[in-house]
């Protein structure tokens, strides 16, 4: 439902609903556990002298999702994860 169709359902006032929802935490597709696999897997990749490439990485991600029948990752999901990983640093 849209945030208009759910305000007059619930009495409230549709700058509440608008408000609360920029305040609401990003949703995040990955769990802990898939991520940290990710993760792993870019470090096992460098380690062995392969470059994690973006598609590569695209891949990975969206398999894991697809094991679960959730959708795929957007296109900045891996600047965004790299830019949160404090493990991974782009040289």
């Amino acid at each position: 439902m849209s945030t208009t169709c759910l305000s007059p359902l619930y009495a409230t006032d549709l700058t509440a609903v608008l408000y609360a929802q920029k305040l609401a935490p990003p949703k995040k597709k990955l769990t802990k556990l898939e991520e940290a696999t990710i993760v792993k897997r870019i470090l096992d990749l460098d380690l062995r002298g392969f470059p994690p490439t973006k598609a590569i990485l695209h891949d990975i991600a969206n398999k894991l999702l697809e094991e679960r029948d959730a959708s795929t990752v957007g296109k900045n999901w891996l600047d965004n994860f790299v830019n949160h990983k404090k493990e991974l640093k782009i040289c």
